[in-house]
């Protein structure tokens, strides 16, 4: 490069007409990009509907409207929410009731146990014990007056036939002392098992059954409870003051619109509550250029009253999804963040230009020349 040495350029011009020429000198370049966006506050606070299920909107605030806390800002509306109220609490009244019952049949189960053992089997034992023990009094009874008899036999006193006797009366108390026993042992081994399976197995069921019923009425109170809960948040209110805008949904991803009867779902986000102090730019970057926008670079924002100086924060990694609406092109989101200034407002449209390169003292030419 020659320092003071002039150079013409041709332009492309009509046949006819004059050509059209521009002076090339040394001077400064910036190699910049731009791109049209919109304003955006960086920290938002998303009012997201609370509500299972598809809800209608009745009434909704304005959006830009300014807010002070705990004005209402939405309703949705709760003609479904009171029927499903009245039905899960009837039924949670059913449910109850039923429960109660076999509480108490649970509970008379686990009575007849206890009794059977500490009643009912205590005392047929007793009287097993009471009949065993007169048994073996009548043995020894019999046994010492055979004693007495064959003595008396011996004697010439009492008749062989007589002494026959008391072997037969001896013979039948030690059959009943068996039979005593026997008793106890049955009684013991036998008729306390089974009456007990099948005590337990009345209360195992009747504690199923119990639990089960308590079981529905926990579900259905819950979905009572729950029901009542999510009355409280069909109306919305300003969690804070502020401005308040209603949510833009992009194209591609079918959110409906947030209006007077519109269609709602539970976790959509209603409305927003932007930070006007922290406001921010998103563009999109063509891929042929993304490697040459990183964080840190200077951004020009012109908007309709004012220029402000920003910083690009930050470049995505995953292209935006591209579709019709954007004529199938490739774009990168890019985030700019812009200094604190007044009267910002979320929506307002800009056109940002960003200083990728600077070169001091070149020779420039127009792009028509080339």
């Amino acid at each position: 490069v020659v320092v003071g040495v002039a150079v013409t350029a041709l332009l492309p011009s009509t046949p006819d007409g004059p050509q059209l020429t521009y002076r090339i000198v040394l001077g400064d370049l910036d190699v910049t990009v731009s791109e049209p966006g919109t304003l955006e506050s960086s920290e938002n606070t998303e009012i997201r509907c609370k509500v299972r299920g598809q809800n209608t909107i009745t009434s909704v605030v304005e959006s830009g409207s300014i807010v002070k806390e705990g004005e209402e800002l939405l309703r949705l509306d709760t003609l479904l929410i009171e029927e499903q109220i009245d039905e899960r609490t009837k039924y949670a009244h059913w449910c109850k009731a039923g429960e109660v019952q076999l509480k108490a049949h649970m509970n008379r189960s686990k009575l007849a146990v206890k009794a059977y053992m500490e009643g009912e089997f205590v005392e047929r034992l007793t009287e097993l014990e009471k009949l065993m023990a007169i048994a073996k009094s009548s043995v020894l009874t019999a046994r010492n007056m055979l004693d007495h008899d064959r003595m008396m036999a011996e004697r010439g006193y009492v008749s062989s036939l007589k002494v026959e006797q008391r072997e037969f009366w001896l013979s039948q108390a030690k059959m009943n002392l068996v039979i005593q026993e026997t008793n106890i042992d049955v009684l013991k081994r036998f008729t306390k098992a089974e009456r007990m399976e099948r005590l337990q197995g009345e209360l195992k069921s009747a504690t199923a059954e119990y639990k089960a019923a308590a079981e529905r009425t926990f579900a259905d109170e819950h979905r009572r409870d729950t029901a009542i809960e999510e009355f409280k948040y069909c109306v919305v209110n300003a969690p804070r003051g502020g401005m308040v805008i209603h949510p833009k949904a992009a194209r591609w991803k079918n959110a409906p619109e947030v209006q007077e009867g519109a269609t709602v779902y539970k976790n959509q986000v209603l409305l927003l509550m932007p930070s006007l102090d922290k406001m921010q730019i998103t563009i999109g970057i063509h891929e042929s250029i993304l490697k040459r926008i990183t964080p840190g670079l200077e951004a020009k924002v012109s908007l309709p009253d004012r220029t402000l100086q920003g910083e690009v924060i930050s470049v995505a990694k995953v292209a935006r999804p591209a579709g019709w609406w954007s004529g199938n092109v490739v774009k990168y989101d890019a985030v700019i963040q812009l200094p604190k200034s007044r009267n910002l407002k979320p929506g307002m449209s800009a056109e940002v230009e960003i200083t990728i390169a600077s070169r001091k003292n070149v020779l420039t030419v127009p792009v028509a020349a080339i």
